[in-house]
């Protein structure tokens, strides 16, 4: 920390600058304002870290010491990338609002902090991390910050010219265990036709953020994740269909092309919207233990390629709709103890590829019309004792219906 001062004379750097171990005393906080990074136009990338360890005595004097140092670290506009690492201060640094040309943010580890800058006007902004900032409730959290954001959607002619995030491609919420949601008012949201929304986002990944109750709309995300998180900003996503992008034409989640649900406990249905996902071609659903069925909708999603269920232990049956899945290729099933049969429709994929079932030690049978499935090559068959005794190789009572199948595995 004693050669921060040395960074003022260097204004000519290029490329990237990583400073780690900032203390937590004044006389960093002091120093950083020496380095002079505001004038180091050419700096594309800037990485500031914290030590991990601090002392618990004088906790106001570090949240303090680390604002001050954070805001005499203030870059030059043109930064394009910026990563902060254990920041112990309450407030971000508000120059963070005027990096206009930053196209990649990533946060990490903040014990304190409460506010954020706003970030949404940020144009060129490609991608936003913001990950274990244990204490923030809310992103947009100041009042009059809302009232602009609120003004200008409710004035806005049409959803084309939001600037909500024009440029976000990539947004990832992770560990973020109080977050309740993008701001604090909800009655933004009493318009259907001001509802605030990412108009370029097609990558969205929550995770561990329980809380989580609303945000902005996400109609055009083609890759979604969800763990340990609350399900409720899918449903709102899924019931505002009519309510997206009018200008281009699409409606919402029209693009969602792989959707991941994991670890939600609170999980006991799908909504039957699901099926109104014309693009979807994966869904894996894990450690659900409440989700007792999958919807009769879901036999409407004629793109789905892949189907993954694990860990889901209060799962009774599968749709019989999922017949219905003409160009389904692979059924994975896993660790499902309460699931005693399979739909018979699934013997009418005649797309499906292979099958896998693992530890589901209920499940009785397969299909009395295995041998309709002309295209599975690979039938995999783990840790079920009953499947196992009944399609044991070459001498179980029901052999005969899978012989065919080129690879038949039971393990």
């Amino acid at each position: 920390n004693a050669g921060l001062g040395g960074l003022n004379t260097l204004n000519n750097l290029t490329g990237a600058l990583k400073i780690t171990d900032l203390g937590h005393r004044k006389q960093v906080a002091l120093e950083s304002k020496a380095t002079e990074l505001k004038q180091k136009q050419h700096l594309r990338s800037l990485c500031l870290a914290w030590k991990f360890e601090v002392e618990d005595n004088g906790k106001e004097d570090i949240v303090e010491n680390a604002e001050t140092t954070l805001c005499g670290l203030q870059p030059h506009s043109n930064l394009r990338l910026l990563k902060v690492y254990r920041f112990r201060g309450v407030k971000f640094a508000n120059w963070l609002s005027f990096l206009v040309n930053l196209v990649k943010l990533e946060l990490w580890y903040f014990k304190n902090c409460q506010y954020l800058p706003p970030l949404d006007r940020l144009p060129s902004l490609e991608e936003l991390h913001l990950c274990g900032l244990t204490a923030l409730e809310y992103i947009l959290d100041e009042d009059k910050d809302l009232d602009v954001l609120k003004d200008e959607f409710t004035t806005s002619s049409s959803a084309s010219t939001l600037s909500f995030f024009p440029s976000l491609r990539r947004l990832i919420l992770d560990d973020l265990p109080n977050l309740k949601g993008w701001w604090e008012k909800k009655d933004i949201h009493d318009k259907n036709d001001s509802v605030p929304l990412f108009p370029s986002l097609s990558n969205l990944r929550i995770s561990r953020c329980p809380c989580l109750d609303f945000m902005p709309l996400f109609p055009c995300v083609e890759k979604l994740y969800l763990e340990e998180t609350s399900f409720r900003p899918l449903q709102q996503m899924i019931m505002m269909r009519n309510h997206s992008l009018k200008a281009e034409g699409r409606g919402s989640l029209s693009l969602l092309s792989t959707l991941c649900i994991r670890r939600c406990p609170g999980l006991e249905s799908l909504p039957k919207e699901l099926g109104n996902l014309p693009s979807l071609k994966s869904i894996t659903i894990g450690k659900c233990p409440s989700l007792a069925s999958l919807p009769e909708e879901i036999g409407n999603l004629q793109s789905l390629l892949v189907i993954s269920i694990h860990e889901c232990s209060d799962l009774v049956s599968l749709s019989k709709s999922i017949g219905n899945l003409s160009s389904l290729q692979h059924i994975i099933i896993k660790k499902c103890p309460s699931l005693m049969s399979l739909p018979e429709g699934i013997g009418n994929l005649s797309s499906v590829q292979s099958i896998t079932i693992s530890d589901c030690p209920n499940l009785a049978s397969l299909l009395e019309g295995m041998r309709r499935l002309t295209s599975l090559k690979q039938l995999i068959v783990d840790d079920c004792p009953i499947l196992s005794q009944r399609y044991k190789r070459e001498i179980g009572e029901d052999w005969t219906k899978i012989a065919h199948i080129p690879e038949s595995c039971d393990r």
